[in-house]
């Protein structure tokens, strides 16, 4: 997909993007320019203000039209662009406060992609993603070694190419019997691999692993981070997560359920490890996304428990076990 020599076809019109960054230091507004060759030598117009912005014109104004009018807005997330977006300081905190509004206008956070140049991923003193990108699934470009594998993931999500396309859809199947003239009035799915859910959004939240662990190191105990950021796929891993669901005797008519799933690993994607849900959650009839089979995407500082299938097997057999013996007890 990538073209070093810029001669990239393309039968999609060639889109428009603005990158917002922070001038940490020459170094780092270095390779943003260098990012912003590579894209132009993929067929992408880019808005950069060391390009576009000369002596004596108003880079507010640059800003405002550049992240209204382009296609997709690329944010260079590094710790100190994260802390000024935060604190709303300088350019950064110009530009994000203009990325802000447009969200909450509904202009939908798939026209922002986030990449991670330095720091971490989740929260904390290194934080790289601003609060209100938080959740969406941003691009690993942190080592130089992986930056072409990094290039490629920006220009797929730029030009909405995704390495893996559902396939088309098969023919309703015959039921035996069955009047095939009623049409099926299920809601489509809206599954989003890849974008961590939030609480306030979509009614759910992952826990995070490691703050448990490190909070009560005696008690609650997780794989390395080795072993978490390397499972093999086919494995299962467990995660801890909150979800809201209706309580009529609660006060505000609402509660927060706390539950502990499988997942089987089918993939990764940067840090991200892909899977599916191994068993229904308690809050799936309010929470489509809980749903056994559902796909999912989670950190691995978020993995808890790691087993292979054989494992697993062997879980199931001495659950089953000990649930028949319950069932043989005398009441």
């Amino acid at each position: 997909m990538v073209n070093a020599q810029g001669s990239q076809a393309t039968e999609r019109a060639n889109p428009t993007v603005f990158i917002s960054y922070s001038w940490d230091n020459d170094d780092h507004v270095g390779w943003v320019r260098t990012l912003a060759a590579r894209l132009v030598d993929n067929g992408v117009t880019v808005l950069l203000d060391q390009w576009h912005v000369q002596p004596g014109e108003s880079i507010t104004k640059f800003m405002e039209e550049s992240v209204t009018l382009c296609d997709r807005v690329v944010v260079v997330c590094t710790p100190n662009f994260a802390e000024r977006s935060a604190k709303r300081l300088g350019g950064v905190g110009y530009e994000q406060q203009i990325v802000s509004g447009n969200i909450a206008a509904g202009i939908p956070r798939r026209k922002f992609i986030p990449i991670v140049r330095r720091g971490t991923f989740d929260h904390g003193p290194e934080c790289a993603i601003p609060p209100h990108l938080l959740g969406v699934f941003a691009i690993d470009l942190r080592a130089d070694a992986q930056f072409g594998v990094g290039l490629e993931k920006l220009l797929r999500a730029i030009y909405d190419e995704p390495i893996h396309k559902p396939p088309t859809l098969g023919p309703r199947p015959s039921f035996g019997g069955e009047d095939l003239t009623d049409e099926d009035d299920g809601e489509a799915d809206d599954d989003q691999i890849g974008v961590l859910p939030r609480m306030d959004v979509d009614g759910w939240e992952l826990s995070n692993g490691e703050e448990r662990s490190a909070n009560h190191p005696d008690t609650f105990q997780i794989p390395s981070a080795e072993n978490r950021s390397s499972v093999p796929i086919g494995h299962f891993i467990k995660v801890a997560f909150d979800a809201t669901v209706p309580d009529e005797e609660a006060e505000q008519g609402w509660d927060t359920l706390s539950e502990r799933m499988w997942i089987k690993v089918i993939g990764f994607d940067g840090p991200y490890i892909i899977g599916t849900w191994a068993n229904q959650s308690l809050a799936a009839d309010v929470v489509p996304q809980l749903a056994y089979g559902r796909p999912v995407a989670v950190l691995p500082e978020h993995v808890i428990d790691i087993r292979s299938f054989e494992e697993m097997e062997e879980l199931a057999e001495s659950l089953a076990k000990e649930r028949a013996a319950e069932g043989n007890e005398p009441d």
